[in-house]
């Protein structure tokens, strides 16, 4: 093999990638690649076979983190194209739907601003996207019997500034702050 562009240590040279592999995984054009490679930006070397080999660590080098191939599964890869999944290996990579009864907090920015209770999470959350302006969720799973008194809590101790908040600064909850401490007061007794 013959180096071409920065040498690299034999032994530390990572996985072997065609021109065409390069390109898949960074959405670059294999003409780009070749005018990186004449301009000495993509280090290559050429195999036994004349065929120009890049390897990994020379494409991160180049372009940043270069994400793995997957391997080809489909039988049909022609009209699949080359980067198809089994049904086993998707179903082998999912994930239940976490426990949705609980009490669920609206987050915008680094401020929570709602505090709700529900039996359907996802549900929910897609109604509120409707409605209600946030970037990202939490999620406390309870048992049902506890949801009002979770969530009580929270938007007493919160104050989200989406919960309804009644003339004289009380805010609405499921439960008045003086029901809740005698109910907290009494499970601890």
């Amino acid at each position: 093999m013959r180096d071409h562009g920065k040498a690299t240590c034999a032994e530390n040279r990572g996985r072997p990638l065609s021109v065409n592999q390069v390109a898949e995984l960074t959405g670059r054009s294999r003409r780009s690649l070749y005018r990186d490679m004449d301009n000495g930006k993509l280090t290559f070397t050429v195999g036994e076979n004349g065929r120009r080999v890049i390897y990994e660590p020379d494409a991160i080098r180049a372009y940043g983190q270069v994400p793995a191939p997957i391997p080809r599964h489909s039988t049909k890869a022609s009209e699949a194209g080359p980067w198809l999944l089994s049904e086993r290996e998707i179903l082998g990579a999912s994930a239940k739907l976490p426990e949705q009864v609980g009490v669920y907090f609206l987050i915008r920015g680094n401020r929570v601003v709602y505090v709700g209770q529900t039996t359907s999470l996802y549900a929910r959350l897609a109604q509120h996207q409707k409605e209600k302006e946030f970037d990202r969720f939490s999620h406390i799973p309870c048992a049902a019997e506890d949801l009002d008194a979770l969530e009580a809590l929270y938007i007493h101790v919160l104050k989200p500034e989406l919960n309804a908040v009644r003339s004289g600064g009380k805010v609405v909850a499921p439960m008045a702050a003086e029901a809740l401490f005698w109910r907290i007061t009494a499970a601890g007794s």
